[in-house]
C-alpha cells in the first residue's frame, strides 16, 4: 500500500519529492500545475502519469507525453484567465 514515500507513484515522486522523472520540461510543467492547477487538472495530470506506460525502465514516448502536458498546461492558463 502507498505511504507517501518516493517510489509510491510517479506524480508524487515529482511535485513531493521533487524527482526529475520524466526530463523534455515535463516534471516542472506537472510542478506547475500541482501548484497553480484546480483539483480537477490535478487529478488528471496525477492519473495521466500513473498510467503512462513504460518500456525498459523508461517512459514510452516522452515527446508524445509532453504534449499532453503541454495541453493541460494550456487549459491552466485558461482556467487562471477566467479567474
Amino acid at each position: 500500500m502507498a505511504n507517501g514515500k518516493p517510489g509510491d507513484h510517479p506524480y508524487t515522486d515529482i511535485t513531493i519529492h521533487g524527482q526529475d522523472i520524466f526530463g523534455l520540461g515535463i516534471d516542472a510543467k506537472l510542478r506547475r500545475i500541482e501548484a497553480e492547477g484546480q483539483i480537477e487538472l490535478i487529478a488528471v495530470a496525477g492519473t495521466l502519469v500513473g498510467s503512462w506506460p513504460w518500456i525498459d525502465h523508461r517512459p514510452a514516448n516522452p515527446h508524445g507525453l509532453a504534449m499532453i502536458v503541454d495541453s493541460l498546461i494550456h487549459l491552466l492558463e485558461a482556467q487562471r484567465r477566467k479567474a
